[in-house]
This record gives C-alpha cells, structure tokens and sequence, in this order.
C-alpha cells in the first residue's frame, strides 16, 4: 500500500521543469487554433474585397472620400467583401439556370484538355466542393467495409443502388484515397456486406482528408463498436 501510494504522490506531484512543458504544450494546443483561424478569417476578408478595392476607391475618391484612415480603410474593404459576395451570390444563381449550368461545362471541358492545368482545376474544385458541403451531397452514407481474414477496416461512401439482372440489389460504395478524395476505388457491395456508422459524410470526409488525425471522439467510438 505504501509503494501505491507514494507512485500516486509522485505522480501529482510533477517536477517544476514538466509541469511547465505541460502547460504550454496545452497553452499551444488552446490557442493555436484560435491564432490560425483567426488568420484564415483575415485572409478570406481581404481575399475576397481584393478584386474589387480599386473600384471602391475610385467611387470614394469621386466622393471626396479620398482620405486614406482606418476608418475609411475598413469602409473600404467592408464594401468591396460585400459587393464580392452578392456577386458570388450572382454567379451562383447564374450558374443553375440552364444556360449557366452549359457554360460551365463548357469551361470545365475547355480546362480538362489542358494537361497542367486540368489538375489544378480538378484539385481545387474538389476542395471548394469539400468546404462548402457540396462534395457531401452525392454522399448518401458513410460506411465500413470489411478486409478478408477481419485484417482491417475499410472507409467508404454510399453514393447508390443497383439492381442486378439476377435480382440483388447492391449498392456502390466509393472509397477515396488519401488525401486525394478525387481519386479512389468504386465498389458494387451487397447489403450485408457493409457495416452502416452514425458518421455524417462530413465527418468520415475529414476523416479521410486529414489521415485519420482529425478524428474526433465520434469517429474513433464509431471503430472501437465497429471492431
């Protein structure tokens, strides 16, 4: 008893060196994500009100506005992030009319035959696809797949049914690879043959997006159940 209790001692008691490393691993931990998005907030802002700033300033300055203070710096960008984003709006209300949808195709089939640029078309709109839940849309549910001889867990995505000419019905399941989501395996699976998760197909996406580190707590009960 007296060895158990002084190996508890010792363990609330740290030395003043760990207890120190300790606090600022968990000082980083609670503030770096604080510091980094508040940084891709402020990028995003001055991003997004870029295109537009000349113009502004060019209303202002006929305005008699042309003095340049933090006060109407901030006008400034304030007006040009809110003129971007009722433009964005715009194009994207364009953009599933009819016409729109055409023109688009017509711009992705013109930008996929130009090899460099075809990827680097294809690789950033799967990531805007992705960040604004787009890419999640055709998911319909996120799934487990069994390896042979129980070696391991699979990661996939229903994306629909099909009815074989023998009458079984069996759904197609894409399993992306990482952290390359546009690329992956397509799978025709039987019912039985997938295990269904409580995961949201955002959740199992930065799941696979990140590797497997940005697993949360749902995620990592969802494999312990599933095991």
């Amino acid at each position: 008893m007296s060895a158990e209790s002084d190996t508890a001692t010792a363990a609330t008691h740290k030395k003043p060196g760990s207890r120190a490393r300790s606090n600022f691993v968990k000082g980083l931990v609670v503030l770096f994500p604080m510091y980094f998005t508040f940084l891709m907030i402020q990028f995003l802002i001055r991003w997004l009100s870029k295109p537009l700033t000349p113009a502004v300033r060019w209303v202002m300055d006929r305005l008699n506005f042309n003095a340049s203070t933090p006060v109407t710096d901030a006008i400034v960008i304030m007006s040009s992030l809110t003129l971007t984003l009722i433009f964005i709006g715009i194009v994207g209300a364009i953009a599933q009319k009819v016409i729109g949808r055409k023109t688009v195709e017509l711009f992705e089939r013109i930008l996929e035959k130009v090899p460099v640029i075809r990827t680097i078309y294809k690789t950033f709109r799967e990531i805007t696809r992705i960040m604004t839940g787009e890419a999640t849309r055709s998911f319909q549910k996120t799934v487990y797949i069994d390896l042979p001889e129980d070696t391991g867990k699979v990661l996939g995505f229903i994306t629909g049914s099909i009815l074989m000419n023998d009458g079984r019905l069996y759904h197609s399941v894409f399993v992306p690879t990482t952290p390359n989501i546009t690329t992956g395996f397509l799978l025709l699976l039987r019912p039985e043959q997938i295990r269904h998760t409580h995961l949201s197909p955002e959740e199992g996406l930065r799941f696979v997006l990140s590797a497997g580190v940005l697993s949360n707590h749902e995620v990592q009960d969802e494999i312990k159940t599933s095991g």
